[in-house]
Order: C-alpha cells, then structure tokens, then sequence
C-alpha cells in the first residue's frame, strides 16, 4: 500500500507532467507528430522529395501553432485543426500540390494561408455557383397584385387601388389584405 508521501509525489508529478517546460514535448505530442509526418508522406506520394516534404509541412505547422501560443502540452486541437484543412486541401487541389512539390510555395507559406485560398479555382466556382443559387432562392418573389375600385385612398379620395392577401396569422384567422394607392403610393391594410 502507498504511504502518503508517495501519493503526493505521484500526483504532483502528474500536475507537473501537464505543464512541461520549454523545449519538453509531451509523448502523445510525439506520437501525433510522428502520426502527421506519415500522413503528409503519403500526401505528397510519387514526389521525388516526398520524405522531405512531408517533414517540412508537419514542422511548419508546429512551428505556426507553437507561435499562435495555440500549442499547449495538454491541448494540441490547433495542430490537428490545421493539419486536416491542409490534408483536405493537398488532396482536394492538385494545382496547391504541385506548388508545394515545385518549390514555389514554401511549407510556412502554406500553412499560413487562408483555407479559401487553398481551394481549386474548379471548387471555387462550384462554391460561387452555389452560393448564387443560395441566394436566389431566398430571395422574395415579388406578390403579383390585382387592381380595384373597391377600396378608396383615405389620403387622395381616388379609387385607383392594387391589392393582395397574404396569410400573416394563424390558419383558422381570416388572410390579410394589403392595398395600395395607384396615384399617392399610400400603403394600409384591410
């Protein structure tokens, strides 16, 4: 059975052991790292500098959440946030690939890259598309409105009205007329 001493060093070496110091890594952090760096080999797979590259990607993007104070010991959610939107990104874009691989785009340039700008201009359209047809379909037919002598303008006295229904209440509640006045514009309901 443990003494009471050795209950207390185990405990506040746990409590130590989340708050390590510069320069320690935790071992999970080791594992995920090692994790990343093999995902990210197979990412650039048939590249002659795949090993390499792989490499520099996983520690630009350590490197970028250590520096966003975005890396704690204990909470590494900012890692893989980045890594996926990267992975995804690589996969989904062969252009943002080829970058990478070419030398054009260097591996801290990518990971501080907004997602938007990692997409294909394939994807980007797609989303701009879809996003205008978002649009349109929200977008308020304009109420076809049928003209009438049966109401008269309380402003000009004339009998020139457009008018339509519109069910604004309850289903068991009697639909609301809108009307308007065709010469002073004037709007009321009925």
């Amino acid at each position: 059975m443990p003494t009471l001493v050795e209950k207390s060093s185990r405990s506040r070496s746990k409590i130590c052991g989340l708050r390590r110091g510069p320069g320690r890594t935790n071992p999970s952090t080791v594992d995920l790292r090692a994790r990343v760096k093999k995902m990210m080999r197979r990412t650039f797979e048939g590249a002659p500098a795949a090993e390499t590259l792989g490499g520099g990607v996983e520690i630009a993007i350590y490197e970028h959440t250590r520096a966003s104070n975005c890396l704690d010991a204990s909470d590494e959610s900012a890692y893989k946030d980045l890594f996926k939107v990267l992975q995804i990104n690589l996969s989904r874009n062969p252009e943002l690939c080829k970058a990478v691989v070419d030398g054009r785009l260097a591996p801290r340039d990518l990971v501080r890259m907004d997602p938007a700008d990692m997409i294909s201009a394939r994807d980007s359209e797609r989303t701009n598309l879809l996003k205008r047809r978002a649009l349109e379909d929200v977008q308020v037919p304009q109420v076809p409105m049928d003209e009438t002598d049966q109401f008269q303008c309380t402003r000009c006295k004339r009998r020139r009205c457009v008018y339509f229904q519109k069910q604004t209440r309850c289903a068991d509640e009697p639909m609301t007329t809108f009307v308007q006045c065709r010469e002073c514009k004037k709007t009321w309901r009925c």
